[in-house]
């Protein structure tokens, strides 16, 4: 499971994560990483954005206490800018 979702204000975003999410998370991150060009980028979306990488829903055993109001996060879009060489 990998799920994000903001606050009603879109001020805050929370990321829920299980082992497998966390993985998945890190594969993304370090093949961006690894790019020899830069700037790069990569997506994550839900199904319903005809996409994969993030889950549409969350249980309600893993939703923060105050989430009644909260939005769920459809597209993750994840850049890498690595340190110019000196």
């Amino acid at each position: 499971m990998l799920y994000l979702e903001t606050d009603k204000d879109g001020d805050q975003v929370f990321l829920h994560a299980d082992p497998e999410g966390i993985q998945k998370l890190r594969e993304v991150l370090d093949v961006l990483e690894s790019q020899p060009e830069a700037p790069e980028h990569d997506h994550l979306l839900t199904a319903a954005w005809g996409g994969y990488g993030l889950d549409e829903a969350l249980s309600v055993g893993q939703r923060d206490g105050d989430s009644e109001s909260n939005r769920t996060v459809h597209h993750l879009k994840a850049y890498y800018w690595p340190k110019p060489q000196a």
